[in-house]
Protein backbone atom coordinates (compact mmCIF):
# COMPACT_ATOMS: atom_id res chain seq x y z
CA UNK A 1 0.00 0.00 0.00
CA UNK A 2 1.68 3.20 -1.11
CA UNK A 3 2.27 6.40 0.84
CA UNK A 4 -0.10 8.49 0.74
CA UNK A 5 1.11 12.50 0.24
CA UNK A 6 -0.05 14.85 3.38
CA UNK A 7 -3.84 16.66 2.44
CA UNK A 8 -3.46 20.43 1.47
CA UNK A 9 -4.83 22.97 4.18
CA UNK A 10 -4.46 20.64 7.24
CA UNK A 11 -2.97 22.23 10.20
CA UNK A 12 0.30 21.40 10.47
CA UNK A 13 3.30 21.96 13.19
CA UNK A 14 6.96 21.49 13.44
CA UNK A 15 6.95 20.36 16.78
CA UNK A 16 3.60 18.49 17.63
CA UNK A 17 3.32 17.62 21.33
CA UNK A 18 2.55 13.47 19.59
CA UNK A 19 3.28 10.73 22.04
CA UNK A 20 1.57 7.85 20.48
CA UNK A 21 -0.87 7.32 17.31
CA UNK A 22 -2.64 4.37 17.34
CA UNK A 23 -4.50 2.64 14.10
CA UNK A 24 -6.66 0.35 14.94
CA UNK A 25 -9.23 -2.13 12.13
CA UNK A 26 -11.99 -3.98 14.07
CA UNK A 27 -13.48 -6.57 11.86
CA UNK A 28 -15.93 -9.85 12.34
CA UNK A 29 -14.61 -11.94 14.83
CA UNK A 30 -11.94 -14.85 12.85
CA UNK A 31 -13.69 -17.98 15.54
CA UNK A 32 -10.43 -20.05 14.14
CA UNK A 33 -8.00 -18.21 14.94
CA UNK A 34 -5.92 -19.51 18.00
CA UNK A 35 -3.11 -19.24 20.14
CA UNK A 36 -1.04 -21.36 17.27
CA UNK A 37 -1.88 -19.13 14.42
CA UNK A 38 -0.57 -16.72 16.73
CA UNK A 39 2.57 -18.37 16.59
CA UNK A 40 2.80 -18.78 13.19
CA UNK A 41 1.26 -15.21 12.58
CA UNK A 42 4.42 -13.88 14.77
CA UNK A 43 6.95 -15.28 12.59
CA UNK A 44 5.99 -13.68 9.60
CA UNK A 45 6.81 -10.37 11.30
CA UNK A 46 9.31 -11.63 13.55
CA UNK A 47 12.09 -9.99 12.01
CA UNK A 48 11.14 -6.31 12.76
CA UNK A 49 9.34 -7.10 16.12
CA UNK A 50 11.39 -9.84 17.77
CA UNK A 51 9.80 -9.21 21.02
CA UNK A 52 6.19 -10.28 21.86
CA UNK A 53 3.89 -11.20 24.88
CA UNK A 54 0.01 -11.90 25.73
CA UNK A 55 -2.91 -9.35 27.28
CA UNK A 56 -6.15 -9.59 27.82
CA UNK A 57 -8.71 -8.96 24.83
CA UNK A 58 -10.20 -5.72 23.65
CA UNK A 59 -13.98 -5.66 24.00
CA UNK A 60 -15.69 -5.02 20.46
CA UNK A 61 -16.04 -1.15 20.60
CA UNK A 62 -19.27 0.32 18.21
CA UNK A 63 -20.28 3.72 17.81
CA UNK A 64 -24.21 3.28 18.08
CA UNK A 65 -26.90 6.10 17.42
CA UNK A 66 -30.93 6.56 17.94
CA UNK A 67 -32.92 3.10 19.39
CA UNK A 68 -29.21 0.87 18.80
CA UNK A 69 -27.46 3.48 21.13
CA UNK A 70 -30.76 3.78 23.79
CA UNK A 71 -30.83 -0.36 23.81
CA UNK A 72 -26.74 -0.17 24.68
CA UNK A 73 -27.10 2.47 27.50
CA UNK A 74 -29.87 0.15 29.03
CA UNK A 75 -28.28 -3.52 28.89
CA UNK A 76 -26.15 -2.37 31.57
CA UNK A 77 -24.03 -4.63 33.60
CA UNK A 78 -23.72 -8.26 31.71
CA UNK A 79 -22.97 -11.64 33.31
CA UNK A 80 -21.65 -13.99 30.53
CA UNK A 81 -21.00 -17.71 30.67
CA UNK A 82 -17.90 -18.70 28.91
CA UNK A 83 -17.62 -22.29 27.72
CA UNK A 84 -13.11 -21.51 26.48
CA UNK A 85 -11.42 -19.21 28.09
CA UNK A 86 -11.42 -16.06 25.96
CA UNK A 87 -8.54 -15.86 23.33
CA UNK A 88 -5.32 -13.16 24.39
CA UNK A 89 -4.79 -10.27 22.24
CA UNK A 90 -1.00 -10.89 21.08
CA UNK A 91 1.64 -8.23 20.96
CA UNK A 92 5.13 -8.57 18.87
CA UNK A 93 7.12 -5.41 19.14
CA UNK A 94 10.41 -3.84 18.32
CA UNK A 95 13.23 -4.56 20.12
CA UNK A 96 13.37 -1.08 21.70
CA UNK A 97 9.14 -1.19 21.93
CA UNK A 98 9.33 2.13 19.65
CA UNK A 99 6.10 0.30 17.72
CA UNK A 100 4.01 -2.70 18.42
CA UNK A 101 1.64 -4.85 16.29
CA UNK A 102 -1.41 -5.58 18.17
CA UNK A 103 -3.85 -9.31 16.78
CA UNK A 104 -6.64 -10.64 18.30
CA UNK A 105 -9.78 -12.53 16.76
CA UNK A 106 -11.32 -9.81 15.65
CA UNK A 107 -8.97 -6.58 15.88
CA UNK A 108 -5.28 -5.34 14.27
CA UNK A 109 -3.64 -2.38 15.49
CA UNK A 110 -0.55 -0.79 14.95
CA UNK A 111 1.22 1.44 17.69
CA UNK A 112 3.51 3.92 17.10
CA UNK A 113 5.22 5.39 20.82
CA UNK A 114 7.94 8.47 21.31
CA UNK A 115 10.51 6.83 23.29
CA UNK A 116 12.66 9.86 24.42
CA UNK A 117 12.75 13.66 23.58
CA UNK A 118 15.06 13.50 20.82
CA UNK A 119 12.55 11.25 18.90
CA UNK A 120 11.34 12.73 15.89
CA UNK A 121 7.10 11.89 15.26
CA UNK A 122 7.49 10.08 11.82
CA UNK A 123 4.06 10.96 11.04
CA UNK A 124 1.03 10.19 9.83
CA UNK A 125 1.94 8.51 6.31
CA UNK A 126 4.64 6.82 7.27
CA UNK A 127 2.97 5.28 10.30
CA UNK A 128 -0.15 4.62 8.10
CA UNK A 129 1.79 2.97 5.34
CA UNK A 130 3.94 0.38 7.58
CA UNK A 131 0.50 -0.66 8.57
CA UNK A 132 -1.13 -1.15 5.41
CA UNK A 133 1.93 -3.14 4.19
CA UNK A 134 1.08 -5.87 7.54
CA UNK A 135 -2.65 -5.81 7.61
CA UNK A 136 -1.98 -6.91 4.15
CA UNK A 137 0.14 -9.31 5.42
CA UNK A 138 -1.90 -10.42 8.31
CA UNK A 139 -4.81 -10.64 5.58
CA UNK A 140 -2.98 -12.78 3.27
CA UNK A 141 -2.02 -15.08 5.93
CA UNK A 142 -5.88 -15.21 7.58
CA UNK A 143 -6.82 -16.38 3.71
CA UNK A 144 -3.46 -18.82 3.26
CA UNK A 145 -4.60 -20.84 6.69
CA UNK A 146 -8.75 -20.91 5.91
CA UNK A 147 -9.78 -18.59 8.46
CA UNK A 148 -12.10 -16.88 7.20
CA UNK A 149 -12.31 -13.13 5.14
CA UNK A 150 -11.67 -9.42 7.04
CA UNK A 151 -15.04 -7.96 7.45
CA UNK A 152 -14.35 -4.59 8.64
CA UNK A 153 -16.95 -3.07 11.05
CA UNK A 154 -14.99 -0.16 12.75
CA UNK A 155 -11.80 1.77 12.25
CA UNK A 156 -9.95 3.63 14.60
CA UNK A 157 -7.28 6.47 15.12
CA UNK A 158 -6.34 7.56 18.25
CA UNK A 159 -3.57 10.14 19.04
CA UNK A 160 -2.03 10.80 22.11
CA UNK A 161 -0.60 14.08 22.92
CA UNK A 162 1.40 15.10 25.72
CA UNK A 163 1.23 19.27 26.49
CA UNK A 164 3.48 21.14 28.84
CA UNK A 165 4.26 24.67 28.78
CA UNK A 166 7.69 26.36 27.92
CA UNK A 167 7.67 28.33 31.51
CA UNK A 168 7.12 25.04 33.69
CA UNK A 169 3.76 26.09 35.12
CA UNK A 170 1.87 22.86 35.95
CA UNK A 171 -0.28 23.33 33.23
CA UNK A 172 -4.10 21.42 34.49
CA UNK A 173 -3.68 24.61 36.89
CA UNK A 174 -3.88 27.13 33.65
CA UNK A 175 -6.83 24.94 31.32
CA UNK A 176 -7.43 27.90 29.73
CA UNK A 177 -4.00 28.28 28.59
CA UNK A 178 -4.28 24.93 27.07
CA UNK A 179 -7.99 24.99 25.64
CA UNK A 180 -10.14 27.24 25.11
CA UNK A 181 -12.95 24.89 26.05
CA UNK A 182 -11.62 25.77 29.38
CA UNK A 183 -12.31 29.28 30.71
CA UNK A 184 -10.92 28.56 34.45
CA UNK A 185 -13.13 30.66 36.18
CA UNK A 186 -16.17 30.05 38.95
CA UNK A 187 -19.51 31.52 38.88
CA UNK A 188 -18.61 32.71 42.77
CA UNK A 189 -15.52 33.64 44.59
CA UNK A 190 -13.85 31.00 46.39
CA UNK A 191 -10.68 30.30 48.68
CA UNK A 192 -10.01 27.00 46.98
CA UNK A 193 -7.58 26.62 44.06
CA UNK A 194 -7.49 24.38 41.15
CA UNK A 195 -5.57 21.07 42.23
CA UNK A 196 -6.70 18.77 38.72
CA UNK A 197 -9.25 19.13 36.01
CA UNK A 198 -10.37 17.25 33.73
CA UNK A 199 -12.38 18.07 30.73
CA UNK A 200 -13.55 15.46 27.92
CA UNK A 201 -16.08 15.51 25.11
CA UNK A 202 -17.56 13.99 22.05
CA UNK A 203 -18.12 15.36 18.08
CA UNK A 204 -20.36 13.15 15.48
CA UNK A 205 -18.72 12.15 12.38
CA UNK A 206 -21.66 12.30 9.19
CA UNK A 207 -21.22 11.00 5.95
CA UNK A 208 -24.25 12.55 3.34
CA UNK A 209 -25.43 13.87 7.06
CA UNK A 210 -25.95 9.99 8.30
CA UNK A 211 -23.85 10.31 11.60
CA UNK A 212 -21.20 6.85 10.93
CA UNK A 213 -18.93 7.82 14.56
CA UNK A 214 -17.56 10.26 17.08
CA UNK A 215 -14.73 11.77 18.02
CA UNK A 216 -13.85 11.73 21.90
CA UNK A 217 -11.36 13.99 23.34
CA UNK A 218 -9.88 13.92 27.24
CA UNK A 219 -7.64 16.50 28.67
CA UNK A 220 -6.28 14.21 31.50
CA UNK A 221 -3.99 15.38 34.53
CA UNK A 222 -0.75 13.46 34.18
CA UNK A 223 2.86 13.15 34.72
CA UNK A 224 5.94 12.42 32.16
CA UNK A 225 7.36 9.23 33.05
CA UNK A 226 11.11 10.60 32.65
CA UNK A 227 11.10 13.07 35.44
CA UNK A 228 7.30 12.80 36.79
CA UNK A 229 7.22 16.79 35.67
CA UNK A 230 3.21 17.49 35.50
CA UNK A 231 1.63 17.52 32.35
CA UNK A 232 -1.38 17.34 30.48
CA UNK A 233 -2.68 14.79 27.85
CA UNK A 234 -4.61 15.18 25.21
CA UNK A 235 -6.67 12.08 24.19
CA UNK A 236 -8.44 12.42 20.92
CA UNK A 237 -10.26 9.16 19.37
CA UNK A 238 -12.07 8.82 15.89
CA UNK A 239 -13.93 6.20 15.59
CA UNK A 240 -16.50 5.10 12.36
CA UNK A 241 -18.11 2.61 10.91
CA UNK A 242 -16.48 2.00 7.18
CA UNK A 243 -18.93 2.06 3.98
CA UNK A 244 -17.91 -1.34 2.83
CA UNK A 245 -16.59 -4.30 4.62
CA UNK A 246 -13.35 -3.99 2.77
CA UNK A 247 -9.93 -2.87 3.64
CA UNK A 248 -10.09 -0.27 1.24
CA UNK A 249 -13.14 1.19 2.07
CA UNK A 250 -11.12 1.14 6.37
CA UNK A 251 -8.39 2.46 4.76
CA UNK A 252 -10.32 5.34 3.66
CA UNK A 253 -12.22 5.95 6.40
CA UNK A 254 -9.09 6.00 8.75
CA UNK A 255 -7.41 8.75 6.26
CA UNK A 256 -10.81 10.80 6.75
CA UNK A 257 -10.45 9.89 10.67
CA UNK A 258 -7.09 11.47 10.78
CA UNK A 259 -7.72 14.81 9.09
CA UNK A 260 -10.82 15.08 11.65
CA UNK A 261 -8.77 14.87 14.45
CA UNK A 262 -5.53 17.22 13.35
CA UNK A 263 -8.65 20.21 12.44
CA UNK A 264 -9.75 18.92 16.17
CA UNK A 265 -6.57 18.70 17.63
CA UNK A 266 -6.01 22.82 16.13
CA UNK A 267 -9.54 23.43 17.20
CA UNK A 268 -9.68 22.91 21.00
CA UNK A 269 -6.19 23.97 21.40
CA UNK A 270 -4.86 27.58 22.03
CA UNK A 271 -3.23 30.04 19.58
CA UNK A 272 -0.41 30.32 22.19
CA UNK A 273 0.01 26.68 22.25
CA UNK A 274 0.11 26.70 18.12
CA UNK A 275 3.37 29.19 18.57
CA UNK A 276 5.23 26.97 21.32
CA UNK A 277 4.19 23.76 18.65
CA UNK A 278 5.48 26.26 15.68
CA UNK A 279 2.20 25.95 13.50
CA UNK A 280 3.23 26.67 10.07
CA UNK A 281 0.22 26.81 8.26
CA UNK A 282 -0.29 30.42 8.44
CA UNK A 283 -3.40 30.86 10.44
Amino acid sequence: MARKPRPPNLPDFKRPPVSEVVLSVQFRALEAFGNAHAGLLWHKFRREYPDHSEQSPLQPVFETFGSAQRSAANRGLQIETLLSPPMSRFWFLEADGRELIQVQQDRFIHNWRKRGDEQLYPRYETIRERFGQEIRTFERFVQEEMLGDLKPNQCEVTYINVIEFADETEPFRALQRVTPLWAGQLSEHSELEFDSNTIGCRCILRESDRPIGRIHARFVPAHRALDERPVVRLEITARARPTEESLPSAFSLLDRERQEIVRFFAAVTTPEMHQLWERTDGR
